[in-house]
């Protein structure tokens, strides 16, 4: 009876017991949330899934549903095993095809907020899928395995650029070359004479050889329809879709190659302030055409340069460069250009039809001062028509100094006048005077005084004048015969466009007296201002989704300017027709083109050959 009573006892206090620990262990409960935290009850995480060929998702592109939390860390593991030690972490790395990865996530209780314990586990989803839970009062640790990865995009290659040392007489062929193409890689060269295999061998003399480059596309990787460009060129050579390679004829050695062209000189006058651009340059290769000369300020807020450069400005010249190609000329690849025998700032490689080159001058001379000279004698002197008399002006200036002598703001030549000492006496010859117009014109001499340019100015007229000047009174004049005052007049000069340009003549503007017509400076305005206006109009006012075609003529340019009016109404279609070397061409730019490859780069002016290259266009024959 007693051990029955013993046991009873013993029962009680084992309940009793666990009813004060149940209560102590709800009482801390209650106690944490007494203190004002929030217990976290469910996240739902939201991230992207792996993708074959892709970087894996990183921390910045996971999100969760509810505040107070946030994620910690992240790490990627490939496969199912998640061990620090037997794990195969890949973090920061590319996924791969037909590939499972799990994912490790670790959550922080933010202050004022808890993960449940023990019974209170969270309901945590990530992409609303369940996850593998390990969780504390302050962290949680969710681990999560996706699916394989798919397959990864194979891409198409479409266009193979090699570049390899030609044949030379007496030297090995070439046992090496570069592919500037993605996702193909080299697997051997074999050069031929004819079907004789000379892999290894030297080049003999006026021969004719064929390289072999057999090439293997990388993973993921598989060959189209391939155009194949070798050293630049795409007219001698193919693809052999059978056996995968790529073949190429070179010139016969010691004989054509002296009409590969690996380097030129660009001659031309840099520019002057006060003088007109140079229009036309000089190339020290016989094989090679230079022409379309472009002026630009360095400044590309300020454009194109026309007329006469400025005082204390920098510009840049673009040349094209075309070789003879009936005479046999190529350009090599990687050809050496220089201007002035300087190296060039920029080259732009269209195709072997053409190059061009951007060359940056020195800043033109600052605006001469005319602190220190004067003109003493010959001002307000007037030369009457007719008379076969010269007109003399003397400066102060050293006779050793003088640089030059502007009439109406344009230099004079020297062979119009005669030049004596003392200080510095120029006598205008008659011949000359005869070509002035009747009115009154401006005379300015130039020296170069301590290596600074230094200027008088003076004025002086053409026919009688219409009265004296009065002393004392600059507004008015007093007629010769002392007749009733008239007003004096001042000129006030401005640019007035006198003749518009065409798309096929060049137009005229001149700096001109708006009352008495007189002209002080005048300079061309091309006719390559008047097809980019009308270029542009065109493009601007074609209608939506439509279609232009625009007939350049012998205009074979197109600057930023225009691509990038292209590249606005990218829904309309554009076809252009141009003539260059007396063939006629054309080139077709779609709707939906994307322009940014020539818009994003240093050049601001393209050939319609460089062009197609760089957007991946054809221009064809007509």
């Amino acid at each position: 009876m007693e051990k029955k009573i013993y046991i009873h006892e013993k029962v009680i206090t084992i309940v009793l017991s666990f009813v004060m620990i149940a209560g102590l262990l709800g009482g801390m409960k209650l106690d944490a949330r007494a203190e004002g935290r929030t217990m976290i009850e469910s996240i739902d995480i939201t991230m992207p899934e792996p993708v074959a060929g892709e970087s894996l998702p990183d921390i910045t592109q996971v999100t969760q549903s509810i505040s107070g939390t946030k994620v910690k860390s992240l790490e990627w593991y490939e496969g199912k095993d998640v061990s620090v030690t037997t794990g195969i972490k890949v973090t920061g790395s590319s996924a791969k095809a037909n590939t499972q990865y799990t994912v490790v996530i670790e959550c922080d209780a933010e202050d004022g907020y808890f993960f449940g314990s023990n019974s209170e586990r969270p309901d945590v989803k990530l992409n609303n899928k369940e996850v593998y839970l390990q969780w504390g009062t302050k962290t949680c640790e969710c681990i999560y395995t996706f699916d394989a990865t798919g397959i990864e995009t194979t891409h198409t290659i479409k266009a193979v650029n090699i570049t390899i040392d030609p044949p030379v007489a007496g030297k090995k062929f070439a046992d090496t070359c570069i592919v500037s193409t993605p996702g193909v890689k080299v697997e051997k060269i074999e050069w031929l004479a004819a079907i004789t295999d000379v892999t290894g061998q030297v080049a003999g003399e006026r021969s004719v050889y064929q390289v072999r480059i057999y090439l293997k596309p990388e993973d993921n990787y598989e060959f189209g329809s391939v155009q194949t460009t070798v050293n630049g060129d795409t007219s001698e050579g193919g693809f052999n879709y059978t056996e995968s390679y790529v073949h190429y004829t070179f010139p016969a050695t010691g004989l054509d190659q002296t009409k590969i062209i690996n380097s030129v000189n660009i001659k031309i006058a840099p520019p002057v302030a006060g003088q007109p651009f140079a229009t036309t340059c000089e190339a020290s290769v016989p094989g090679v055409v230079a022409d379309c000369v472009t002026w630009h300020y360095k400044d590309a807020n300020m454009g194109d340069a026309y007329g006469s450069a400025e005082y204390n400005t920098i510009y840049w010249v673009s040349v094209r460069l075309s070789p003879k190609t009936m005479e046999g000329y190529k350009f090599a690849s990687g050809i050496k250009v220089t201007v002035n025998e300087q190296d060039i700032t920029s080259l732009t490689e269209g195709n072997q039809y053409e190059i061009y080159v951007g060359y940056e001058f020195l800043i033109t001379a600052p605006q001469p001062s005319d602190e220190g000279v004067k003109i003493t004698d010959g001002n307000d002197s007037t030369y009457e028509p007719g008379s076969n008399e010269s007109l003399t002006f003397r400066g102060s200036g050293e006779l050793a100094n003088f640089k030059y002598v502007k009439v109406d703001g344009t230099i004079v030549d020297d062979t119009k006048y005669e030049l004596s000492s003392g200080s510095t006496i120029i006598k205008f010859k008659p011949e000359y005077l005869k070509t002035l117009s009747i009115g009154k014109h401006t005379i300015e001499m130039v020296w170069n005084v301590n290596r600074a340019e230094k200027s008088a100015t003076g004025s002086f007229y053409i026919g009688k004048k219409s009265g004296e000047v009065v002393p004392g009174n600059t507004g008015t004049t007093q007629p010769a015969n002392n007749t009733e005052s008239k007003p004096r007049h001042v000129c006030s000069f401005e640019w007035v466009i006198t003749l518009d340009p065409t798309t096929g003549a060049d137009g005229l503007e001149e700096y001109k007296c708006t009352g008495c017509g007189v002209v002080q400076e005048s300079h061309p305005i091309p006719a390559s201002v008047a097809v980019v206006k009308d270029f542009y109009g065109k493009v601007k006012e074609a209608p939506e989704k439509g279609s232009i075609t625009y007939d350049s003529g012998k205009l074979y340019t197109i600057s930023d300017y225009i691509l990038k009016k292209m590249a606005e109404r990218n829904d309309v279609a554009v076809t252009v027709k141009f003539e260059y070397q007396n063939k006629k061409y054309q080139i077709i730019f779609p709707a939906g083109l994307d322009y940014s490859a020539v818009l994003n780069d240093e050049e601001s002016m393209y050939g319609y050959f460089g062009a197609a290259a760089k957007l991946g266009l054809k221009v064809t024959g007509q």
